[in-house]
């Protein structure tokens, strides 16, 4: 026997020396992620990857089969060992715990909650890994048996450290079992993993003839939230550069897929403010897989848009996908009519007022004149 096999209680009697194999089941674990589309007001179900904006909430989860022959310990050790890649952080607060066991009747699995006093959340195990929650006895729980569900549910923060690309943040776990019930001997399941992608959007500032860099432009980016009730349309600010400088490329770190538009808030001397570009990311990361693997980034743009797909770039390095979507931004030389409600207005307001009170000084001047003839 192995140390990740385990053992019933003795059922046999033998009269000579056998070799024995050991027959009870070993529990499973199983690591999922869900997926979340802003833009299109969509969560996925549980599944292995999932693509997020920096400082999202990403809910994972965390699924344990007790073993058949459960009745036969006394005690029966379950403990979850997760670790984190350095882009999620850990919220311990987010943490729940539920027991599922199958309706013979529906032939679903019914889902409860456990009390947290029925389990510890290390978040600082001192074991290498980042988290673990354990149950130092599910025979504690009167609604556990053997074939029960254990499912932990949690969230961690993509954080300012979260890897760009097709490496991915990825989240690993596996399961400790009792596997003895003779002794304290411990089992381990494979472990399994989710990741989490993430994406950069490039914009780089160019003169008329589409190569000469151009400084002293600042932008904002969006993204495209569900509609209003009123069906309005609701944007979400996500990133703005700095203050108009000498700086003529531009970063956005850390998007999720979806709808986005980027407008112009500063526009350098002497050029035209170009009009907002809207574009969708779209990523193919696959649903299934250990891990699962970013296998496409591509845009599209609105119907009608100055914009086309091509002059956008995706990023590839070694054949991976860098995760790095780049874009030229181009404005043209020339004169903009004034804004509505600045200066400009002012100004007309007074040329308009100085020709409106010369032309009825030329009326009264030319009554005045008819008069005197």
């Amino acid at each position: 026997m192995t140390g990740n096999d385990t053992v019933t209680k003795y059922m046999l009697r033998v009269a000579r020396d056998v070799t024995v194999a050991p027959k009870s089941d070993k529990p499973r674990m199983d690591k999922k992620v869900k997926d979340r589309d802003d833009s299109a007001g969509r969560t996925t179900g549980w599944q292995d990857g999932a693509d997020y904006d920096i400082g999202d909430d990403v809910p994972f989860r965390l699924k344990g089969t007790v073993t058949s022959h459960y009745d036969v310990y006394d005690t029966y050790a379950f403990t979850f060992h997760d670790t984190m890649a350095t882009g999620l952080t850990f919220q311990p607060t987010t943490v729940k715990a539920y027991v599922g066991n199958r309706n013979s009747v529906t032939n679903t699995v019914e889902y409860t909650e456990i009390a947290a006093a029925n389990y510890v959340v290390n978040s600082a195990p001192g074991d290498g890994h980042t988290f673990d929650v354990v149950f130092s006895n599910l025979k504690e729980i009167p609604a556990v048996k053997g074939g029960s569900e254990i499912t932990v549910e949690y969230e961690a923060k993509l954080n300012e450290n979260a890897v760009i690309g097709a490496q991915g943040n990825p989240n690993t776990a596996y399961l400790e079992f009792s596997n003895n019930p003779y002794g304290e001997e411990t089992g381990e399941t494979p472990k399994d993993t989710a990741i989490v992608f993430t994406y950069q959007l490039t914009v780089n500032k160019k003169m008329g003839d589409g190569t000469t860099e151009l400084p002293g432009a600042a932008f904002k980016l969006e993204k495209k939230l569900p509609n209003g009730a009123d069906g309005a349309e609701k944007w979400e600010e996500v990133g703005r550069t700095p203050a108009a400088g000498e700086a003529t490329t531009f970063e956005f770190k850390g998007l999720d897929d979806g709808t986005y538009k980027l407008t112009e808030i500063t526009t350098p001397s002497g050029y035209n403010t170009i009009t907002p570009i809207e574009f969708t990311i779209h990523a193919d990361h696959g649903t299934s897989g250990n891990p699962a693997t970013l296998n496409e980034i591509y845009i599209t743009v609105p119907a009608g848009s100055e914009v086309t797909p091509d002059e956008f770039t995706v990023g590839q390095d070694a054949g991976k996908l860098t995760g790095v979507v780049s874009t030229n931004v181009v404005n043209q030389a020339g004169t903009q009519l004034p804004t509505t409600g600045g200066m400009g207005t002012t100004l007309f307001y007074v040329i308009g007022a100085i020709l409106v009170f010369g032309a009825v000084v030329l009326l009264v001047t030319k009554k005045r004149m008819s008069g005197r003839a």
